[in-house]
């Protein structure tokens, strides 16, 4: 597998972001601007999508974003549990 791109969180702009980046440091994009939190990213295996913990409406919840550009964003757990710092695993 090569990788080409790399998601972070970065509290650069006044509050933890999620943005993507070539690993050679090209292509700078900003994926969320919400004055929550959002934390601890991770790629889908086909690099479509980056699922993220967030603290929005004051629950920690596991969000997905489309990296297409689109500006989608699920939130995929919706519970008052606390839910975070997720990662995607194939499908066996």
């Amino acid at each position: 597998m090569v990788v080409s791109s790399i998601a972070f969180s970065s509290d650069r702009e006044g509050s933890s972001d999620i943005y993507t980046m070539g690993v050679d440091g090209s292509g700078l994009t900003r994926h969320t601007t919400h004055a929550a939190p959002d934390q601890s990213p991770s790629w889908s295996p086909d690099d479509a999508w980056i699922v993220f913990g967030t603290i929005r409406g004051g629950d920690e919840e596991i969000y997905a974003l489309r990296v297409d550009g689109s500006s989608e964003q699920v939130n995929l757990t919706a519970a008052v549990d606390v839910d975070w710092s997720p990662t995607w695993s194939p499908v066996p």
